[in-house]
């Protein structure tokens, strides 16, 4: 007689076919065949949480003679009702203390662990006070930075300050208490970049309003705004895609100031570059003049008095006769 076998290599599946044989050896895997049949081991099934509360429930009831079930009865319920396989082991489990969530109700979701009574609800007897502790944080992050010692200072005023503590001992404001505020609040360390922080977030937009009153009046055209930046020309990013952990390098400050002026428009002007060398190496061959920008320099190459005098005049002359 000829049967039929499946050969499990790795992922890979081969039908063979063998005769008058019932064992084959391959890269030693050993298949026995029984009755041309492969005995291959099953993947394990995952139980639902639903079978494992009808078998809770099961266990739980009284039978027909007064007693509850033994685990060998659950074991038959599970066989002959539900049509899955199990032990006593695992009956003996999914009845223990761990899985008394499943006696809720049955609307719950398979990846919920525990009912809502079961939740550990822990006395915060500082609520109010973390409250009105991160209210002040929040009034006072954008003005100055913050400590860790200076939230415990203010923790500690607003303690004595309050009423709902009288006559209790005050708190020693630990680490442990500062990191679960933290945690709790969603407070972290960063670190500011920029200058947007310098400006008057308070009256900004009475500011705002003032200004666009003033240039009402104008067309587009002739309303400009200027700013500098600094750039940093021999910076290179510090983000990069490599095969292993890189050590880093310092990052080169050599920097040159830029002075940006445009129109509402979107007409550019020439840019003024401050830099350090009056006549730099790559201009040697080079008449800066002949190029579209202009070239000044000073020790730190930034933008000083002088220099901006010398803006002015002469951004007066291109608006001449307008």
């Amino acid at each position: 007689m000829v049967g039929t076998a499946i050969l499990l290599d790795g992922i890979t599946l081969i039908r063979v076919y063998l005769e008058y044989s019932h064992i084959l050896s391959y890269k030693h895997h050993i298949l026995v065949i029984k009755d041309y049949s492969i005995m291959a081991t099953k993947r394990p099934i995952q139980h639902t949480e639903d079978n494992r509360r009808r078998i809770r429930r099961f266990y739980q009831a009284i039978g027909p003679n007064g007693k509850p079930p033994t685990q060998s009865d659950c074991v038959l319920f599970a066989r002959n009702e539900l049509g899955i396989e199990i032990n006593q082991s695992m009956v003996s489990k999914w009845t223990s203390d761990k899985f008394t969530y499943l006696d809720g109700p049955s609307t719950l979701s398979s990846k919920t662990k525990a009912l809502p009574d079961r939740v550990r609800h822990r006395n915060r007897p500082y609520d109010r006070l973390e409250i009105a502790l991160y209210e002040w944080i929040k009034r006072l992050e954008v003005i100055v930075p913050l400590k860790g010692d200076t939230l415990r200072t203010k923790a500690s005023q607003i303690f004595n300050r309050m009423p709902n503590y009288t006559g209790q001992p005050e708190p020693k404001w630990s680490n442990g208490w500062l990191q679960n505020f933290q945690r709790k609040y969603d407070i972290h360390s960063s670190r500011r970049y920029g200058e947007a922080g310098s400006a008057n977030a308070i009256n900004c937009d009475e500011d705002i309003e003032a200004i666009q009153v003033k240039i009402a009046p104008y067309p587009l055209e002739d309303i400009y705004n200027c700013d500098e930046t600094g750039l940093f020309y021999k910076a290179v990013p510090d983000l990069s895609l490599t095969t292993k952990q890189l050590p880093g390098h310092k990052i080169k400050k050599e920097r040159l100031t830029a002075m940006h002026t445009c129109n509402a428009a979107g007409h550019r002007m020439r840019i003024w570059f401050i830099g350090k060398a009056a006549n730099p190496r790559c201009f040697k061959r080079v008449k800066i003049e002949a190029m579209n920008l202009f070239w000044r320099n000073n020790k730190k190459a930034w933008m000083n008095t002088e220099i901006m005098m010398e803006f002015l005049r002469w951004f007066d002359k291109q608006m001449a006769g307008r």
